[in-house]
């Protein structure tokens, strides 16, 4: 009996011999797939992350250049008002003259007409 006993204990050893370390194996080999797969992932957010920061520092690029425009044409503004103020007091002093100019050809054009009704009296 103690042999049969002995056997089975023997028999239970070497099979744990073989069943652990075929555990572990699988454990290790699915731990390793895990890391990998971690790997991968923290590489591709790192890519996307480099992506970003570049698309970032794109758009800070173009916004100190949209500053810069909104600036300068903040300065020149009030050169530009005076400017149109300029022009339109311009505007206004040609369109007054021309006014009067209309005013004197009408005028010139009445005088004409009479002078005309006049000469035509006259002569006939």
């Amino acid at each position: 009996m103690v042999k049969l006993l002995q056997v089975q204990v023997d028999k239970v050893e070497r099979r744990s011999l073989y069943i652990l370390p075929r555990a572990v194996q699988l454990e290790h080999e699915a731990c390793a797939q895990d890391i990998y797969e971690l790997k991968w992932d923290l590489f591709k957010w790192a890519e996307e992350k480099k992506g970003m920061e570049r698309k970032v520092a794109s758009a800070l690029e173009k916004n100190i250049v949209l500053q810069n425009s909104i600036q300068e044409l903040t300065t020149q503004c009030p050169s530009i008002k005076e400017k149109l103020n300029i022009d339109k007091g311009s505007l206004e002093g040609i369109s007054s003259e021309l006014k009067e100019v209309k005013a004197e050809l009408e005028a010139v054009h009445v005088e004409m007409n009479e002078a005309k009704n006049k000469s035509s009296l006259a002569d006939g």
